[in-house]
């Protein structure tokens, strides 16, 4: 009887059931197969997510290094101007 009352504290610990609102956690619902189905549905859906996200950073990533590249030629460009007018001055 003690095991059991430690693996309902164990499996309430886990799960974050901690709340009063349930007193036991049924442990042979975590063996069921039928959660093994939904559970890589739902991993396959969370990777398209993920993919998704980081493609669409990778863009923002790639659009900031362009105009940073950009932004750098521009300042190469107005640097060898100044020096040409200095140097026409002098």
């Amino acid at each position: 009887m003690a095991e059991s009352s430690n693996l309902k504290q164990v499996m309430a610990k886990k799960f974050k059931i901690n709340d009063g609102s349930r007193a036991f956690v049924e442990a042979n619902t975590l063996l069921d197969p039928a959660n093994d189905a939904a559970a890589k549905q739902h991993n396959a859906e969370e990777i398209r997510e993920v993919s998704i996200q980081l493609s669409q950073i990778k863009k923002k990533h790639d659009d900031a290094n362009k105009m940073v590249n950009q932004k750098k030629i521009d300042l190469e460009k107005v640097q060898k101007e100044i020096w040409a007018l200095e140097q026409q001055e002098i």
